[in-house]
């Protein structure tokens, strides 16, 4: 038998700011999210299958890093959510026609009945299902990646530092939180920088991973 686990609420990849209680102020960081994770998979004898955050801004790699010891798949927008949260009702309509899906075919059922839900409604919508087994080769390949981001910060030309900054700026951010960036914009705004690295392996090897982990995106934004 499988095991899933979902949060609800209010959420921010903010380190202490998951899913905030009006009444207690009480809310619930990073490390703690991960530590309740690793308590129910304790529990389970066995690596949670599905986690899901009904909750805004939680699919991010930081999040995913924490809870890949203990969570196999995490599923969730790296966007602003409607109030509303996620279609229960039609998503689970669909779990129960399928019950022998795989946790990544649960969590594309889940992706595409969310985007259908508000996409005629709503100004901007993200959700991805991320195999967390990955985690550890997608961050092996981003320190590399980072570690490429300072050789061409420290030349000595002053337009390859303004070049990485704007390519960070011009890429996909969050509501109020402008270092949230969508990793992949970053990227591709980079290879088509003044830079040349888009051929340089470091790179590459980050989008390799990057495609590994996240095993499924859908995502609409309203003109």
């Amino acid at each position: 038998d499988g095991e899933s686990f979902n949060l609800s609420g209010f959420g921010s990849q903010s380190p202490n700011n998951i899913s905030y209680d009006d009444v207690s102020g009480n809310r619930i960081s990073i490390p703690q999210l991960g530590l309740a994770l690793k308590a129910a998979s304790a529990k389970a004898g066995q690596k949670i299958d599905i986690y899901g955050s009904d909750a805004c801004l939680m699919a991010m790699a930081e999040i995913g890093t924490e809870l890949a010891p203990y969570v196999n798949t995490m599923v969730g927008s790296e966007e602003i959510e409607p109030l509303d949260g996620w279609p229960y009702h039609d998503f689970f309509t669909q779990w129960f026609a399928n019950p022998a899906a795989n946790d990544h075919e649960i969590g594309q059922m889940l992706a595409d009945t969310y985007i259908e839900s508000y996409a005629c409604g709503y100004r901007g919508l993200t959700f991805s299902v991320t195999d967390l087994t990955q985690m550890d080769a997608f961050n092996l390949a981003f320190i590399d990646f980072a570690t490429m981001l300072q050789e061409v910060s420290s030349n000595k030309n002053p337009s390859f530092a303004k070049a990485i900054l704007q390519s960070a700026k011009s890429a996909e951010s969050y509501e109020a939180h402008t270092d949230y960036v969508d990793l992949m914009g970053f990227v591709t705004n980079l290879e088509r920088s003044t830079i040349n690295v888009a051929n340089d392996s470091r790179l590459q090897a980050l989008k390799q991973a990057f495609s590994k982990s996240v095993v499924y995106n859908k995502s609409f934004k309203k003109n």
